[in-house]
């Protein structure tokens, strides 16, 4: 249902209304159980995944570019200046959709059901979540969790960081350690932490079990105790004299390569 700009109702606006950082960090995005896709691969993506429509706020030339909603789906076709007048900001890729949330996988669930996991710990950055995700999906592990302090994968910029792997990618949340701990020593695993102490074993010599999970913290906490007390095993990226660490989603890159690359050989 395409709409012109001034005939959109405010109530459709306000799903993409003050999208600025600033302001998304203090509160839902948006309120009402709803996420949004920017640029037409990453709306593509979002739909392919199952995930439902509410409705698109585009320029007129993005329009072929979406994929075929139904014809509820209000599409609020306005001018640059007009979408930047809402979100706050410039609009680079030309098209937003606004999609309900989906209902969260139990982290439990997720463990039972994989042979490999990555569990992230109090990383707040949206982009690195997004990066990591997009590392995770591009070498191919089966599930991805995150305690609670992590920052939201469906917030825009961790989804355009991700590329919209975020949806077709496994994930939940978990809240406590202890019923993690329990969780993945019920299924076997092999619990890995990541971390750039000089004692821990090179992640090259590593051999992995029949299960295997590997956790990273923050760049500059690094793990908590609680994190170091699941871990079966404590694991380093070997590098340089003189370096001993790297940006949190480059050493996800690294690491999850080698990860998954002993886990598959």
């Amino acid at each position: 249902m395409k709409l012109s700009f001034h005939d959109a109702s405010p109530d459709l606006l306000d799903d993409f209304a003050a999208l600025t950082d600033v302001v998304l960090r203090t509160r839902a995005e948006p309120s009402g159980g709803l996420f949004i896709a920017e640029g037409a691969i990453t709306i593509d993506r979002a739909f392919a995944s199952g995930a439902r429509p509410r409705a698109v706020l585009c320029e007129e030339k993005w329009i072929s570019s979406l994929p075929d909603f139904a014809s509820d789906v209000p599409i609020i076709v306005g001018s640059q200046s007009e979408l930047n007048s809402v979100t706050g900001y410039i609009v680079h890729r030309g098209a937003l959709a606004s999609f309900h949330r989906p209902d969260p996988l139990n982290y439990l669930d997720l463990i039972r059901t994989s042979r490999t996991l990555l569990i992230l710990e109090g990383l707040v950055n949206h982009t690195n979540v997004g990066a990591i995700i997009r590392s995770a999906a591009a070498f191919g592990v089966d599930g991805i969790l995150l305690d609670n302090h992590c920052a939201d994968p469906l917030y825009r910029r961790s989804i355009r960081t991700s590329m919209g792997t975020v949806f077709s990618s496994k994930w939940a949340r978990f809240a406590d350690h202890a019923a993690l701990a329990v969780g993945l020593a019920e299924s076997k695993y092999d619990v890995l932490a990541l971390t750039p102490r000089p004692e821990a074993r090179s992640i090259r010599t590593w051999s992995p079990g029949e299960r295997s999970a590997l956790i990273l913290g923050t760049e500059g906490d690094g793990l908590s105790a609680d994190a170091h007390g699941i871990a079966t095993q404590e694991l380093r990226i070997p590098m340089a004299a003189g370096i001993d660490s790297l940006n949190v989603s480059a050493a996800a890159a690294v690491a999850l390569y080698e990860f998954t690359n002993h886990v598959h050989s």
